[in-house]
């Protein structure tokens, strides 16, 4: 039985050279999986206007940036 993945890609062995962040895709799926993205929003302010974004628009980033090793605001341009 294949399980269904959140994210859309398969994980299999490779000899390619793959980049330093390859893993972030991984802990991204575990983000989505836990739910977290939903939880922030629910517990988070909702934007004041109806062009501004939800809370999770921002956490999800910021988390994958951290865990990949980023120290400052503009190391989130590697995600």
């Amino acid at each position: 039985m294949i399980h269904q993945t959140i994210l859309p890609f398969k994980t299999e062995i490779t000899d390619e050279t793959l980049t330093s962040h390859a893993g972030l895709a991984l802990f991204g799926e575990f983000i989505k999986g836990l739910g977290l993205c939903n939880l922030v929003d629910e517990y988070m302010p909702r934007p004041g206007s109806n062009a501004g974004f939800k809370a999770s628009t921002y956490f999800y980033p910021f988390l994958l940036m951290l865990h990949g090793g980023g120290r400052s605001l503009e190391d989130i341009r590697e995600i």
